[in-house]
């Protein structure tokens, strides 16, 4: 045998040469781009040689204040340096900063800044700065064409890999050995092994690197075989392997188990020098141990003097391969599960069974949990059956991990089935069933089984403490919760330890108790962990509060600086709060520092095959079928009320924006769970994150028109979605709304607009069915009430009672509680702004849209053609520019309001799409949307207040008897007339809620309401009355309640100068939000700037 060999000789076909000449003269020369001249004092100053030495993105930080003092920024050894360096570093924001400005750019500063796309960010945009370049008028060079080559190997994008080896043809480089080195490595990471081949064999000369480049490729791809009798032909040419030949080798000739190849190979390595390299040993101990020999891979394990976590794994695994006993199948197994790598764990299980090993009761805890980490079903009723075959279903740790597995896979009542069939129970079988149901959001079946354990044998330790209150969390059970900590201390004497602590922290939080939260962290008897600080940013997120968010994200970062997810949840926060300038920041510190995003995807199980899914994915087979279904089912929820939340996402158009939205990874899995499964089934889809708001909200209404119920597995709990509501009751991802966050002065609040047309009265019914209300909404929300004095002439009206009525209806809305410092109180044709926007917004809405308003329909046909004025037509467009002027968030609406506020919406869409986006940008504008897009509130519903003269009718102003109402400025002998007056029964008793007695039950209601007492108060101390004691105590109860408000009014009236200054000043607030949007929609829809 020859020294230089590397093999033993083999009888091996030989390659056929190419017939393409090997001489140098084909090599086509990399094209260059003309060079700049750059003067001495340039390349020899000071700073271009720190450049030079420069190491880190710090010190490249310190040095360019030295760039610009000097005045060197604007040459281009600097610039060029600057850029290189600055994607070197991975921070490619900065790079664009120094690239984008320059006016006289180089072929070098474009080739710089796609390398930097290339390694450094997706290599999509690695593309789209390709396709810029060549616009440009880049000629490009080969290295260009390899920097995309590495990039669609390494993501197994072969389509558009062979769109580069294509341009690579065009652009005359397939003599180049270099760039079709890198083809065929290209079609190696994608798997086309062959096609590999065929570019190598076409090869003007192969050097070193193209043959180790298609070794390894065989290697990899599973051809052990062939990529050794490739070594013989390489070898036969002339070519000494390497240490990359070696490496790439031996792990061939391992899973051939060819030990006689192996040890050829090993003296090679001898004779070469080799053997002492970290790397090149642990291959060799690897390549013996797969082969069989276990002394002679541990002979090299003991002489390798740089042994890492590598070569013990692999020794380790070595020993439990070699000298396997049913320990030691059980702790691989186990070691497998237990790190995530649960495909390896199912294969050797399935390995073992298949040497008629017999699994024990370790063995199956060790694979329940393998299973329990894919979360499918089918695989959990496959191990319970084998678990049921084995003979071990009666073992209470095995019958505990089949609780704990069927809970996690979606199945909590089967879960439950199994813990009630247990004669014996273990304190982890009571923690399994309890941390079960609070992650599917059972809550309070969580506390009754606590509450069973507590009355049993069995008391509670760390682990049971910590999932009750985490149930507690999942469902809003706060009180209980704390109970639960505090009694923890106290009755068992459990230390809370930092997931404790955490728990606490997500239990107060989650609720919007966020300064309850804050405190508990700071008297935290230890220094807070990451997860308590975690939690308390996702508590931030949920309830918008922006102060709190940056205090916790402060903590984060210091602790843990490389999460991304914390990155990402801060600029979510300050994108719901609009700060996109903040948000740009975030992600900017993100590139600087190399932090990437987890990428998210959502899995369906359909057939034994698990599809996966990412957010505008369209690898996917049945990727048309997919997105077109997922259209249709769209339009289908929206027509129901689904709205497409895009509020986190900024200048992109609207119509990009939502279908951005609606094609989230767990809109896709649904999809294709709905397009594959029978009507009826239900669907069980994994999140590797937390379900997003937008997609929690369509899941709800697809449960509802498909009529399936779909199970959601997130980062952190189930969601059950069935008939339209889930089972976290949105609980985990917005804040409820009838939750008030303590800490709301540093919330971010909604806005709210309504307005009241001005009558100049106000009765008892408009103040207990709505007025109450309205006024409470002042301390949750950024609140606007104005008069609507413009809509009050689209019908005939009193001139000359116009103007008192617009001040009498707003004095009597401060009487009845409006506060000045909390809202802002005006008249709407003090605002000139609601005019000039109703007629910007007439040109773009349709007349067939106004002609099929029904109360244009119904007043228009009482009052006459003759006595309707256009107004009446239009004013739905009034009331659209009334909302849209202050970007409102939520419009109080009324059931005779609902087809408006449907207007107004569509309206803003309209707009939005007509002049927004890019085309809003071009003309200058910050693009995005130019309309918020309001939801509509539905009050709480208040008091259903009737005629006095008749209970079955609503008490009215337009009734003609004025006996039949309780005016709210009614003085004391007119509100005991017409009690004394109003129409009452014969029966003797007074009683709620009797069918046939509707006068009593509304007067006892408005007793009820006013004196603020409950039913059955009231029915116990009126049910001995007769109507003329009953009648005397409802007078003077309702004079005593009026009273405050009459005199407020008769203050504010008989002060003409403080009512026109609250007007006024109302105005001026509102005018200063008004006058941006107007200029906007000005900006937007083309007109010369004032």
């Amino acid at each position: 045998m020859m020294t230089s060999q590397l093999l033993p000789p083999a009888s091996v076909s030989r390659t056929p040469q190419s017939p393409v000449s090997s001489s140098s003269s084909f090599r086509i020369q990399h094209a260059l781009a003309q060079r700049v001249h750059i003067p001495a004092h340039v390349y020899k100053h000071p700073a271009a040689i720190l450049l030079e030495l420069c190491s880190s993105i710090e010190e490249l930080h310190q040095i360019i204040p030295l760039v610009i003092k000097n005045g060197l920024y604007e040459e281009h050894l600097f610039q060029t340096k600057l850029v290189s360096l600055f994607c070197r570093y991975n921070s490619l924001t900065e790079a664009t900063r120094v690239f984008e400005p320059i006016k006289d750019k180089n072929n070098a500063l474009y080739h710089t800044m796609l390398k930097g796309y290339a390694q450094n960010s997706s290599i999509f945009d690695g593309f789209s700065f390709f396709c810029r370049m060549m616009e440009d008028g880049v000629q490009p060079v080969v290295f260009n064409f390899t920097y995309l080559l590495k990039g669609c190997g390494e993501n197994s994008l072969i389509r558009k890999g062979k769109e580069v080896h294509a341009q690579m043809i065009l652009n005359g480089h397939e003599g180049d050995v270099y760039a079709m080195t890198c083809v065929v490595n290209m079609y190696a990471k994608c798997g086309l092994i062959d096609d590999a081949y065929k570019v190598f064999v076409r090869l003007p000369e192969r050097d070193l690197v193209c043959w180790n480049t298609i070794i390894a490729g065989y290697a990899q791809n599973g051809f052990a075989g062939r990529s050794i009798e490739l070594i013989s032909q390489m070898q036969n040419e002339g070519l000494k392997p390497d240490i990359v030949t070696i490496i790439s080798i031996l792990p061939a000739v391992g899973n051939l188990g060819q030990l006689r190849v192996g040890k050829s190979v090993h003296g090679y390595v001898f004779r070469s020098g080799y053997e002492h390299l970290g790397n090149v040993a642990t291959a060799l101990v690897d390549m013996y141990l797969k082969c069989g020999s276990l002394r002679t891979g541990r002979v090299i394990f003991d002489k390798t003097n740089c042994k890492n976590v590598v070569s013990w794994n692999i020794m380790i695994d070595g020993y439990a391969q070699n000298e396997k006993t049913l320990v030691s199948w059980n702790t691989m197994i186990l070691g497998y599960a237990q790190n995530g790598q649960i495909t390896n764990a199912l294969d050797l299980f399935r390995l073992m069974k298949a040497q008629n090993i017999e699994p024990d009761s370790f063995t199956m805890v060790s694979i329940i949990a393998a299973v329990t980490e894919f979360s499918t079903l089918r695989q959990a009723k496959w191990i319970h059956g084998l678990v049921t075959r084995t003979c071990l279903d009666k073992n209470v740790f095995v019958k505990t991990a089949l609780v704990d597995m069927y809970a996690k896979c979606g199945a909590i009542n089967t879960a439950r089935k199994l813990f009630d069939l247990m004669d014996v129970r273990h304190i982890t079988t009571w923690n399994a069933m309890i941390d079960g149901y609070g992650t599917h959001g059972y809550g309070m079946e969580a506390i009754k089984l606590f509450e069973a354990m507590e009355a049993g044998e069995i008391k509670p330790n760390s682990i049971t403490c910590l999932c009750i209150i985490s149930a507690c969390s999942h469902s809003g059970f706060v009180e209980e919760g704390c109970q639960y900590f505090s009694k923890m201390k106290k009755e068992y004497e459990i230390e809370p330890t930092m997931d404790h602590y955490g728990a606490m922290v997500d239990l107060l939080g989650r609720s919007g108790r966020l300064t309850k939260a804050w405190d508990f962290i700071q008297n935290m008897p230890v220094e807070p962990g990451i997860n308590v600080f975690g939690a308390m940013l996702g508590a931030c997120k949920i309830h918008k509060n922006v102060e709190l968010a940056e205090m916790a994200a402060r903590k984060l970062f210091e602790l843990n600086p490389n999460d991304g997810g914390y990155y990402v949840l801060l600029a979510n926060i300050y994108a719901t709060a609009s700060m996109w300038d903040k948000v740009s920041e975030i992600r900017s510190k993100m590139e600087e520092r190399g932090i990437r995003k987890t990428p998210g995807y959502s899995s369906v199980e359909l057939e034994h095959e698990v599809h996966t899914f990412h957010s505008g994915s369209s690898w996917h087979s049945d990727s048309k079928k997919i997105y077109d279904f997922l259209e249709i089912l769209i339009n289908k929820i929206k027509d129901v009320g689904y709205v497409p939340s895009t509020g986190l996402v900024h200048e992109i158009e609207d119509d990009l924006l939502e279908q951005m939205v609606s094609t989230h990874s767990e809109k896709l899995a649904i999809a294709y769970g709905l397009l594959n499964t029978r009507p009826g089934t239900t669907i069980h889809i994994r999140k590797n994150l937390r379900v997003c708001g937008d997609c929690h909200n369509a899941t709800k209404f697809i449960s509802l028109v498909e009529n399936r119920e779909i199970i959601v597995r997130d980062l952190h709990r189930f969601h059950h979605f069935k008939n339209g509501i889930c089972s976290c009751g949105d609980y985990c991802v917005s804040a409820p709304e009838s939750t008030v966050s303590e800490s709301s002065s540093t919330s971010i609040k909604k806005r709210i607009v309504s307005g009241v047309q001005p009558t100049g009265s106000i009765h008892l019914g408009n103040y207990l069915g709505a007025i109450k209300n309205w006024v409470s909404l002042q301390d949750k929300y950024e609140t606007l009430f104005f008069i609507v004095d413009l809509h009050a002439i689209t019908l005939p009206y009193d001139v000359q009672q116009l103007s008192k009525a617009t001040r009498d209806t707003a004095a009597l809305y401060l009487a009845c509680g409006v506060d000045t410092s909390k809202a802002s109180v005006f008249v709407q044709s003090h605002v000139r702004a609601h005019v000039e926007l109703m007629w910007l917004l007439s040109s773009a809405a349709p007349i067939g849209w106004l002609n099929k308003m029904i109360q244009f329909k119904e007043k228009s046909r009482k009052a006459g053609d003759e006595n309707v004025g256009v107004a009446l037509l239009t004013y739905p467009v009034l009331m659209a520019s009334d909302i849209l002027l202050y970007q409102s968030d939520l419009v109080p609406v009324g059931e005779d309001q609902k087809q408006h506020l449907e207007l107004t919406r569509e309206l803003a869409e309209r707009v939005n799409h007509l002049y927004g986006g890019r085309k809003w940008k071009k003309l200058g504008g910050r693009g995005g949307s130019i309309f918020k897009v309001p939801e509509p509130l539905i009050p709480p519903a208040g008091a259903r207040v009737m005629s006095l003269t008749d209970g079955l009718s609503k008490m009215s102003k337009s009734a003609t008897s004025d006996m039949s109402r309780i005016n709210l400025l009614d003085s004391k002998d007119a509100i005991a007339n017409k009690i004394k007056r109003c129409k009452t029964d014969s029966f003797p008793v007074l009683e709620f809620d009797n069918a046939d007695r509707p006068e009593c039950n509304n007067l006892l209601s408005i007793y009820q309401i006013i004196t603020n007492r409950t039913k059955e108060e009231v029915a116990q101390e009126c049910q001995d009355m007769n109507w003329g004691t009953f009648k005397t105590v409802l007078t003077d109860a309702l004079i005593d309640h009026l009273h405050p408000i009459q005199t407020r009014y008769e203050e504010i009236t008989s002060d003409a100068g403080y009512l026109d200054q609250i007007l006024a000043e109302g105005a001026s607030k509102a005018s200063d939000i008004a006058d941006v949007t107007l200029n906007n929609v000005y900006q937007a829809m083309g007109f010369l700037k004032r």
